[in-house]
């Protein structure tokens, strides 16, 4: 097992909590550019609704929370509605 340090209590240059590779007008404008056969890979992979992305902007607690409730074995969401 191998311990991953934790960042000290005023490092600020470790305050992002979720960073990812690419931006999402990225990833649309990479997308945008895919020729027949890549789009036709994406879709038989059952990756077909990315084709169809909109956004360009996600929030980076948002990009947390859904990869903190990704089952990657059942590859599902795991979403619990709570009550008030």
């Amino acid at each position: 097992m191998q311990l991953v340090p934790q960042p000290a209590e005023r490092d600020t240059k470790h305050e992002k909590i979720f960073q990812s590779r690419m931006s999402p007008s990225g990833f649309l404008s990479m997308i945008a550019h895919f020729n027949e056969a890549q789009t036709k890979a994406i879709q038989d992979m059952e990756f077909g609704g990315f084709l169809h992305l909109q956004v360009t902007e996600l929030p980076g607690d948002f990009c947390k929370w859904l990869v903190d409730i990704f089952d990657p074995y059942s590859v599902s969401l795991y979403i619990s509605l709570q009550k008030d």
